[in-house]
């Protein structure tokens, strides 16, 4: 057998890279970094930063690995290689080592072994890329008579060594949005797709700021499962085992490994540089950068729905209920995108047929009435789709429901909800669908395509990603684990029909994986996820997290995310889905309403999508040395940074002024204003710079910190009473610009403008009601422009 490790660039070559060689190791250098291999065997000896004077990441006593294990005739049991033999690098004997390019950036080594009556010739060539990593691809060729079966942990790391106590290491759990903070060290094996929902794991270590991540560059999302154990060591499996004929080649998605004097949000963002240079994201509309908003509706008669009579409604109200959508569901709240909850709950007429409202809320035509009435006062309105379970018997007749569902290995029927328990009504003709079965991708074509022409804005699959393994013999999977695969095909299939409607329709899905990136607008956040800005914000700030009942405005408002609750906090059940979660002083959260107080935080986040919706954010976390339950994040602009931090709790006042450490400020910021989430007063703050440290100083339980740059545009307030708008500027960092009028454009939703919607701010801006106006609640206007900071202010008509 001939085992070749090809190392492929999916980056800009690092021209600064040079080669390295002493009497035991040979390697290569990049900017930031070098990887040195043992002459003897060919594995990793050293991975070293330039400027840590400590020692290599990988330690002297690793034990298996580094970068490599094979193994042989062997079967997956629970993403664990079952019988046969393994081997790895440092059972190989180096023959020949050699660098390529004129740049010196290759280096390929090649070695052998004859174990168990195989001989193995490998070939591994490390590649430097232009962010300081370094990529590795391995390929495998049966030079062997005979076929053979292997399966490769590639890349496998031991040693790992980030400090002197493995204790005190941490990692990024990459569970649904992710979370930092969790252990680093513990037996952990995560199958992607499942629970695992991006291609790459990150370990650190907060006290000497050391990271060490890898991330597998595959663009097909194959199946594959990531493994950490408490030595100190972790391993991405492939699955499944590959055969090989005598002569054949197998090439494994190649791995950028990397390592960084400083955040984890460093590696992060490489993976979503990656991904962003293999797919083209998709670009959210104007109208969606504005809101990214996201609020569910249960229509009425749930109970009754599913044979219960406990929430039976009357048929006089049910019948007007379309008449009045726009009533209960916007103008009771400041929401900008309302999501019709779906058929399960209401649509089908009988619960059969999903492209069919129910008859007993007036049909298709009320609906249609309902979300154009909404949509006349500036509402947009997505409608929710049940995408992995499904009435069978309406996708394909004269099949039985196994036909249709998920299969795990055993030959058992994967059931996301007790069917029957759940709707009584019709759960008997309900099924958990494969992602994979044709009959079902073409049926969600169909039905979301029959909701768009109702006059929908967009839709929710909910339910996915359900990606699980499928061995149903009927759908003829070739690789049963490829549930990632599937779910990425799925959601193509169904963007490349809304792009031929209308590329503005908006996608939304459930939890949220990198698979999904590529042909989606956002995704619906269930679970809590600590009070650090998480992982999937990092990598990919364009695509919209919208959390739904579980979280809070504070947490919300740590990832610049807008949330369906007004409350600060809101824990209940969710903190138990999450359990691996980062939760610190948890017991401060016993006694709390599960809501906590009120807050203003949609109004303040629409005030500066610049930084909270599309900005980066600082490296390190800003932090309180004198108090570490304060919590916050700081969030990067081209005009300006924003500090959003507080007390989790939903503490209004903090017990004395507290001094925030900030990781970075541009020299240009000199001052900050600290605003109040909870009553929106402000009030400003000093920047207190020293040698090397930068302090922030703030009073509020939870607030927002506009720290402008002298370019950044004035601040929109205003004022609203019987009809007139009231425009003012806030800029007292640009004293010599606050006596000009500012340019700006007006719009008022549903509402006639008296005079030109093109205005000088400061102004008087007058509107009067239009009969699509006429019924009580709140409506909104927006101030657009490249002058002033965007704004969007609500009103209340009685």
């Amino acid at each position: 057998m001939l085992v070749n490790f090809v190392m492929a660039v999916f980056s800009s070559v690092d021209q600064s890279s040079t080669q390295t060689e002493t009497g035991t190791t040979v390697g290569v250098k990049s900017k930031l970094a070098q990887i040195e291999f043992d002459k003897n065997s060919g594995r990793i000896e050293k991975l070293t930063l330039l400027n840590d004077k400590v020692k290599s990441y990988l330690n002297a006593i690793a034990t298996t690995g580094n970068p490599f294990t094979f193994y042989f005739d062997v079967q997956p049991l629970e993403d664990t290689p079952i019988g046969g033999h393994s081997i790895d690098a440092r059972e190989f004997q180096s023959r020949q080592f050699n660098f390529e390019n004129e740049d010196q950036s290759v280096l390929k080594i090649t070695s052998s072994i004859e174990k168990n009556g195989v001989e193995l010739e490998s070939t591994l060539k490390v590649e430097v890329v232009e962010s300081g990593a370094f990529d590795l691809t391995l390929s495998l060729t049966n030079a062997s008579a005979s076929k053979q079966v292997v399966m490769a942990d590639f890349p496998s790391l031991s040693g790992i060594t980030l400090s002197d106590d493995l204790a005190t290491d941490l990692s990024v759990y990459m569970r649904y949005a992710g979370a930092s903070g969790t252990p680093a060290w513990q037996d952990r094996v995560n199958r992607y797709g499942g629970h695992w929902t991006f291609q790459f794991d990150i370990v650190y270590n907060q006290q000497n700021n050391r990271s060490l991540g890898y991330m597998i560059l595959d663009k097909d999302w194959g199946s594959k499962s990531f493994h950490r154990k408490t030595t100190g060591a972790m391993k991405v499996l492939h699955l499944p085992s590959v055969e090989l004929e005598s002569g054949q080649m197998y090439t494994w998605p190649t791995a950028r490994l990397m390592i960084v004097d400083g955040s984890w949000k460093v590696i992060a963002r490489e993976y979503g540089n990656w991904v962003r240079s293999k797919f083209d994201i998709p670009t959210q509309p104007r109208w969606y950068q504005e809101t990214n908003d996201f609020r569910s509706l249960h229509l009425p008669d749930w109970g009754g729905h599913i044979g219960s009579t406990k929430f039976e409604t009357s048929t006089e109200f049910r019948l007007a209920y379309f008449d009045h959508f726009l009533r209960h569901g916007y103008l009771t709240g400041e929401t900008m995108v309302q999501e019709v909850h779906g058929w399960r709950n209401w649509g089908p007429d009988k619960g059969i047929d999903p492209t069919g409202n129910r008859a007993d809320l007036g049909g298709n035509e009320k609906m249609r009435t309902g979300i154009k009435k909404a949509q006349s006062v500036g509402r947009k309105v997505n409608s929710y789709f049940g995408a992995s379970t499904g009435i069978y018997d309406v996708v394909e007749t004269n099949k039985p429901r196994e036909y249709f569902e998920l299969m795990h290995k055993d030959g058992s029927y994967f059931k996301a909800y007790p069917f029957e328990e759940h709707h009584p009504r019709f759960g008997f003709r309900q099924a958990t669908m494969c992602p994979g079965l044709n009959s079902w991708r073409q049926w969600i074509i169909h039905a979301t395509t029959n909701l768009i022409e109702h006059g929908f804005d967009g839709f929710r699959l909910d339910e996915q990603p359900f990606d699980l393994d499928c061995f149903n013999p009927d759908h003829h999977h070739e690789n049963p684990y490829n549930g990632p695969q599937r779910v990425a095909e799925l959601m193509r299939t169904t963007r490349e029909t809304m792009n031929r409607i209308n590329p503005e329709i908006i996608i939304m899905s459930e939890w949220g994986t990198d698979y999904q990136v590529p042909y989606i607008n956002s995704v619906m956040i269930h679970s809590h996820t600590g009070f650090a800005v998480t992982p999937a914000r990092v990598a990919f700030p364009e695509l919209y997290w919208l959390p739904h009942y579980p979280l809070g405005a504070f947490e919300c408002a740590l990832n610049g995310w807008m949330t369906q609750n007004d409350g600060a906090c809101t824990l209940g059940e969710a903190i138990n889905r999450a359990p691996d979660m980062p939760w610190p002083n948890r017991e401060r959260f016993a006694n709390l309403d599960n809501h906590g107080p009120i807050t203003k935080w949609r109004r303040l986040r629409s005030q500066f999508p610049k930084a909270l919706v599309h900005g980066q954010t600082s490296d390190i976390d800003p932090y309180c040395p004198e108090d570490n339950f304060w919590r916050g994040t700081l969030f990067r602009s081209k005009h300006y940074d924003l500090l959003v931090g507080g007390y989790p709790d939903g503490t209004m006042q903090l017990p004395k002024l507290q001094k925030i450490k900030l990781d970075r400020l541009s020299s240009d910021i000199t001052t900050g204003y600290e605003i109040d989430a909870y009553t929106l007063e402000k009030k400003a703050v000093e920047i207190e710079r020293k040698a090397t440290n930068i302090f922030v100083a703030v009073k509020s339980g939870f607030s927002v910190v506009l720290l402008p740059k002298s370019s950044c545009p004035p601040k929109v307030e205003a004022t609203v009473s019987k009809g007139i708008i009231t425009l003012n500027l806030f800029a007292p960092w640009r004293e010599d610009l606050i006596k000009k009028e500012f340019k700006a454009w007006i719009e008022i939703p549903g509402f006639e403008l008296v005079g030109s919607p093109e205005i000088s701010i400061p102004s008087v801006v007058e509107f009067k009601k239009t009969p699509a106006t006429e019924e009580p609640g709140k409506y909104y206007f927006i101030i657009r422009g490249s002058q002033t900071l965007p704004y969007r202010g609500w009103f209340d008509i009685e």
